[in-house]
């Protein structure tokens, strides 16, 4: 697997943020036909895992490898992908909790500290203390989508391709990361959406006479579209 180390490296090196990194490691895989699908996916695995924690890892001694080693043993849900690339003694400990994993990568003179990843001060709802908001970066988020119409029929089709899901709302749904829903599931039945961006249509009240309004809205309005979805019929032209 020295290949995907080499690999690994030369995305760290010449991803610079200009694009969002689902883009860049596309564009990368494109360029290097050889990766296979399973080559593909530790790639990924490897590059969100870094940048999710590489700051905080305060040894400055260690090599790319011993760092990325740190990363996908403190990140990765997915230890079928990337056991074959951790210590032999890290492995039987890949089930751990978060915190655990970094007691041990303590233990093993890794020193790791969480605050790093967002110095700054921040203000937080009542119910999720800092550190436990710094503890959910470390985690892959489930992939959220808006339902838009036709839900049984939608829960439906998730059920036929064992695709496991939870309600966070009546509208709301929460997908493992990386479903392929894309390919299973009609375009017009649902819509991508972050469960906390689809929370704030429930603060908007637009007048219930407004039955049909044509509005001219930049991109970034889409909470607003949101919630006049959710009233009434809309025709909207986004600029």
């Amino acid at each position: 697997m020295r290949y995907i180390r080499q690999h690994i490296g030369i995305i760290i090196k010449e991803y610079d943020g200009s694009l969002p990194l689902a883009h860049f490691l596309k564009a990368y895989c494109k360029k290097n036909p050889i990766l296979g699908s399973r080559d593909r996916k530790i790639l990924s695995e490897m590059a969100y895992s870094w940048y999710r924690c590489n700051r905080g890892i305060e040894n400055t001694e260690l090599s790319l490898d011993e760092k990325m080693n740190a990363c996908i043993f403190l990140c990765s849900n997915n230890p079928k992908l990337i056991t074959s690339f951790l210590p032999d003694a890290w492995v039987p400990e890949s089930d751990l909790s978060i915190p655990e994993r970094i007691d041990l990568l303590t233990e093993h003179n890794i020193h790791f500290n969480i605050n790093k990843l967002f110095p700054f001060e921040t203000i937080l709802s009542a119910g999720i203390t800092k550190e436990d908001w710094l503890l959910s970066m470390l985690t892959q988020p489930m992939l959220f989508i808006r339902i838009r119409k036709n839900k049984k029929k939608l829960i439906a089709l998730l059920t036929e391709n064992k695709i496991a899901y939870s309600f966070i709302s009546e509208t709301c749904l929460a997908l493992p990361n990386g479903a392929a829903i894309d390919k299973m599931l009609p375009e017009d039945l649902y819509v991508v959406q972050d469960a906390s961006s689809q929370t704030t249509g429930n603060y908007f009240h637009p007048a219930k006479e407004l039955q049909h309004q044509i509005e001219t809205l930049p991109k970034y309005a889409s909470k607003l579209y949101l919630k006049f979805h959710q009233d009434f019929q809309l025709s909207l032209f986004l600029c």
